[in-house]
């Protein structure tokens, strides 16, 4: 590990003690409610401490930025998402695959909510209903996505950027993303433009991490767009789920350097806690405390009681 990479570690290692620490000195001054939220993230923030301490003594070099703490995120339960249903039109470029990324998004997004309340969206339904609405020729995310989304108390919205993508990630929501590439005539990609490199490089380097020399220069100016779903980020490259079956890339998912090199726009799905009933409320709490790793914070509370230095907060 590099002087430059040691620091980089050291300063996310800082800043996770001081959202610790803030973090426990607001359970002396937030109301009895919201403890146990509290101690749900403090937990959350001890475990991401762990793993960045544990980064250092086995030296890893691409830890991820988070490890996914909902079963949502964890890629074996994401196949419903990769591979269409025989009996809906193929996921193509600039056809279905707008409906396939808004439904998966729109799935995972219900899914957050515990013990939601009302209509819970089948994904196959949910797929086929936005398909028979808008067809499978193709439909503007910034059209669709926030009809549905408003169809199950959710919200939706485009980033501007990487950053706020990266950032709603860590949070634990998926995202839907959307990108532009020249070289598709009649379904067909054309020899050499950027199409065709993007299917080339994932045939012959499916774990491969793309990057803007892989794509090459528009060879014409007619761009065909493409709907896929964010669900990871890594320091040195983003993670894709594409809905063209489990042979595409690694088993369906791919990796880009950064949101440059596709021009990359990303759209969130997301709920506040003014939107949940009562019920979904009480739900949240009850799950937190089961889920709570009592033991992690049990075995912190030494460092805990020695960083809870009030005045320096």
């Amino acid at each position: 590990m590099t002087n430059l990479e040691r620091a980089r570690e050291y300063d996310l290692v800082q800043g996770l003690i001081r959202d610790m620490r803030r973090s426990v000195a607001s359970l002396f001054f937030k109301p009895i409610s919201n403890t146990v939220s509290l101690l749900y993230r403090m937990s959350i923030i001890v475990e991401e401490l762990t793993v960045i301490l544990d980064a250092h003594t086995t030296a890893r070099k691409h830890a991820p930025e988070r490890l996914p703490n909902d079963k949502h995120t964890f890629r074996g339960s994401l196949s419903l998402y990769t591979t269409p249903s025989t009996d809906l039109p193929n996921s193509q470029v600039g056809g279905t695959c707008y409906a396939n990324a808004i439904a998966a998004v729109i799935h995972l997004a219900a899914g957050r909510i515990c013990g939601r309340s009302g209509n819970y969206p089948d994904f196959r339904a949910l797929l086929k209903q936005i398909i028979d609405e808008f067809k499978s020729d193709g439909a503007s995310v910034d059209v669709v996505l926030p009809k549905y989304a408003a169809q199950y108390r959710l919200h939706s919205g485009a980033l501007s950027g990487e950053a706020e993508a990266r950032t709603a990630i860590a949070q634990g929501r998926a995202l839907v993303a959307t990108f532009f590439l020249t070289g598709m005539k009649k379904d067909k990609e054309v020899e050499g433009d950027q199409w065709y490199n993007f299917k080339q490089f994932f045939t012959k380097n499916r774990r491969g991490v793309l990057k803007s020399g892989d794509i090459g220069y528009a060879k014409s100016s007619e761009k065909t767009g493409h709907a896929v779903v964010l669900v990871e980020c890594y320091r040195d490259h983003l993670v894709f789920m594409n809905s063209w079956g489990k042979d595409f890339a690694d088993g369906g998912f791919f990796r880009v350097e950064n949101a440059d090199v596709l021009g990359v726009k990303f759209y969130d799905v997301w709920f506040l806690e003014s939107d949940l009933t009562l019920g979904e409320k009480n739900e949240y709490e009850h799950k937190c405390m089961r889920e709570i790793p009592w033991h992690l914070i049990n075995d912190a509370l030494p460092l805990l009681s020695s960083l809870l230095d009030i005045d320096s907060l």
